[in-house]
């Protein structure tokens, strides 16, 4: 029984012991250390700021995209497509056939779906082809090798003639087989006659059509522009007005001059609102 009484006294001294050495562990001065602060109290007058990070470096690689497309071939893909399928989102959505309409119905429309999509692939085949010719030259213009014939065809495909204010730019383009005649001046913004010849060919082709088209801004968000062809013996008078970058809206007006003609004899009202998202 004694011996028992002594253990319990062992192990309370030994627990008192521990807890005593923890507490002068914990009341231990370790002294000043680089960093720390010895007191909180003037944290509240200190000024931080923000961790501002270095901008990252620029992007040494160009997209793809960029390479194969620029601002001056979309101009011309676009102004091709809407030359074959409507200038505004209105005139788009009526030639559009769909399962209500067929050829050369009461309403106007000038075709089946299916001619729809043989008409898209003759215009992707377009794109298809101005591309290729459009990265030839540019790689024949930068060629020295190549350089004296790429300067021979210039020559032959176009030219330019300037008198006072007014400048004459004549090209043909190979892959839609079109020769456009433009008049820069400074009382219209577009003034060009095109002359479309059969796409299938190279070279002087039978004429398809020949489109006079003027256009001018008369403010900073509302312009106008008037298209006619000659062979169908249609015009076409659209007015554009903006509202803001991304919403806009139109009025085209279209009607024949003669009776007889490539497409159906109508006059046509439309008008669009377009938002692009």
């Amino acid at each position: 029984m004694l011996r028992r009484h002594n253990e319990i006294w062992i192990w309370l001294v030994f627990l008192v012991a521990m807890a005593t050495g923890e507490l002068a562990f914990a009341k231990r001065d370790y002294g000043p250390h680089s960093g720390y602060l010895e007191s909180t109290q003037n944290e509240r007058d200190t000024g931080y700021s923000d961790l501002l990070l270095p901008p990252p470096p620029p992007s040494t690689s160009s997209d793809l995209g960029s390479k194969i497309f620029n601002p001056k071939l979309t101009r011309e893909f676009r102004d091709r497509y809407e030359e074959r399928f409507g200038r505004t989102e209105a005139e788009r959505i009526y030639n559009s056939p769909n399962r209500f309409t067929y050829f050369a119905d009461i309403h106007g429309f000038t075709g089946t779906a299916q001619e729809m999509d043989d008409e898209k692939r003759r215009y992707g085949e377009f794109v298809m082809r101005r591309l290729f010719e459009y990265h030839l030259d540019n790689y024949a213009q930068n060629d020295p090798k190549l350089r004296p014939a790429w300067e021979a065809k210039e020559r032959i495909k176009e030219f330019r003639v300037e008198v006072a204010q007014f400048r004459f730019d004549a090209q043909y383009s190979i892959a839609g087989n079109t020769f456009d005649v433009r008049m820069a001046n400074p009382f219209f913004d577009l003034l060009r006659v095109r002359v479309q010849m059969d796409p299938g060919s190279f070279g002087p082709a039978p004429v398809l059509e020949t489109t006079l088209s003027i256009g001018r801004a008369l403010t900073s968000s509302i312009s106008v522009e008037t298209h006619y062809q000659t062979f169908d013996q249609t015009i076409a008078v659209i007015e554009r007005k903006g509202f803001t970058p991304s919403f806009g809206g139109s009025l085209t007006q279209s009607t024949y001059v003669a009776n007889s003609g490539q497409s159906p004899r109508e006059s046509k009202y439309l008008a669009g609102l377009t938002y692009v998202f």
